[in-house]
């Protein structure tokens, strides 16, 4: 697939093509268990394998679109084409045993769960890992500048870590209790074997695992709106609380107990349907589609934070930092749910789901990273985002400064390592305190200067 170039692929078709269709194939095969439960074994395995060529062409495109950022290499891409190079080689990892596992279905109708067990490690190892650098960085803009967009984002994504872990044992948990070859199994009995072996600990590591899913949903839900309120101007206060609550709502009904919490007593939307007659027209799984995809659009409504200030920037490279941010937090929130691959059923619906969380960690920070030090790099852009005044353009501003004091400090202390042993120049000047001074007073210039 031959891409636009990047100004005209920002709002074109193709980006929005690759968007909807990781969003479709999350939803689907997250839910196709319960979705496909009437077709017969061979027909799960072709939508299966329709599923697998949608998800690894937009790996493809997207790998292809960010392979396009190093033709003309720059100071601030350099530190992260060695993370490119790393995620391409886990993600073609991951791809080649996934079709190990395809093949053997195919062939032989199972497949061993141990090729299910490496994947599952592949996907949430890599994603932790790309998580706690997101979260190293953050925290180290932090120090230097405390801003409440950052720390949200901060506290949402360390919630998010510990979901990871949490979902890992869980997975783990359950796959201990399959057998070593996966057989297709109606989803009766599949849903029915979930309820066999250990339920308590089951329960704990559920339950654990929504409420570092809720808290980590409500974080992003408030940084959401503190950067989008100014648009309650334009949309009318009513519409504009209308459109932040309603995924908040959605993504809610998902868990009976908040409910119950909330208004004292259970819930349940199907029976809620059956008694006001709504179920002659809303069939049981289209009820289950629709609120399998409350993660999704509460995804898309996350990342279309940096749609919205990628439009408004005329710089053509910070336009494409911010895209794949945009894009990494719809992939990221969008691919959290394991409760399909739980069931490690065959074929194994839920693994492709949980692919897109390594492609949207590693989105996240690469979008982020060159984000920040291209502004703190580059003096017109810093001029045009000061222009602003709007809450997303003061998040842009304060990573680009405190972006800039890590840079302007690394650069003071390999200069007080030069002079340590120079006897005309006194150590006292580059201690921690004076560094620090010296670094808010360049800030402060370049505030005045704005």
């Amino acid at each position: 697939m031959r891409l636009l170039p990047f100004s005209g692929f920002l709002y074109s078709k193709q980006l929005m093509l690759i968007v909807v269709a990781a969003i479709l194939v999350m939803i689907l095969d997250s839910s196709f268990v319960r979705l496909g439960s009437n077709l017969t074994f061979p027909s799960k395995i072709i939508v299966f394998n329709i599923f697998l060529t949608a998800t690894i062409v937009n790996n493809i495109v997207l790998f292809k679109l960010i392979y396009s950022f190093y033709k003309k290499p720059s100071e601030y891409m350099l530190q992260s084409k060695y993370f490119f190079v790393g995620i391409l080689s886990v993600q073609i990892l991951f791809f080649i045993l996934l079709f190990s596992l395809d093949i053997q279905t195919l062939i032989f109708s199972k497949y061993p769960s141990s090729i299910l067990t490496i994947l599952i490690y592949l996907n949430f190892i890599t994603s932790f890992i790309l998580l706690s650098i997101n979260l190293h960085r953050l925290f180290k803009w932090l120090e230097k500048n405390k801003n409440k967009i950052i720390f949200l984002y901060f506290c949402a994504f360390l919630i998010f870590v510990s979901h990871i872990i949490i979902g890992l044992v869980y997975l783990q948990n359950e796959i201990h209790k399959k057998p070593i070859m996966i057989e297709y199994l109606p989803p009766r009995l599949l849903f029915a074997s979930i309820y066999n072996v250990h339920p308590e600990l089951t329960a704990l590591l559920a339950i654990s695992y929504d409420l570092t899913s809720i808290v980590s949903f409500i974080l992003i839900w408030i940084t959401t709106i503190l950067l989008l309120y100014k648009y309650s101007k334009k949309l009318g206060k009513i519409k504009f609380w209308t459109l932040m609550i309603l995924p908040l709502i959605y993504f809610l009904l998902r868990y009976e107990i908040i409910i119950y919490y909330l208004i004292g007593y259970t819930f349940n939307f199907y029976d809620f349907l059956k008694a006001t007659t709504l179920d002659s027209f809303v069939s049981y799984n289209m009820i289950n589609l629709i609120f399998s995809a409350s993660q999704q659009i509460g995804a898309i409504l996350f990342g279309s934070v940096f749609w919205i200030i990628a439009n408004k920037i005329h710089e053509l490279n910070l336009k494409r930092y911010l895209t794949l941010i945009s894009i990494g937090i719809i992939f990221l929130y969008g691919s959290n749910e394991i409760y399909t691959l739980a069931l490690v059923a065959n074929p194994p619906f839920g693994i492709l789901t949980i692919s897109y969380m390594v492609l949207g960690t590693y989105l996240v920070l690469l979008g982020l990273f060159n984000t920040a030090s291209y502004i703190s790099k580059n003096n017109k852009i810093r001029k045009e985002i000061y222009l602003h005044v709007e809450e997303e353009f003061k998040l842009l501003k304060n990573l680009g400064i405190s972006q800039m004091e890590s840079e302007m400090e690394k650069r003071y202390k390999k200069i007080l390592s030069k002079v340590s042993d120079q006897e005309d120049i006194s150590r006292d000047d580059f201690e921690e305190e004076n560094l620090k001074e010296i670094i808010q007073q360049a800030v402060d210039e370049i505030a005045k200067k704005k």
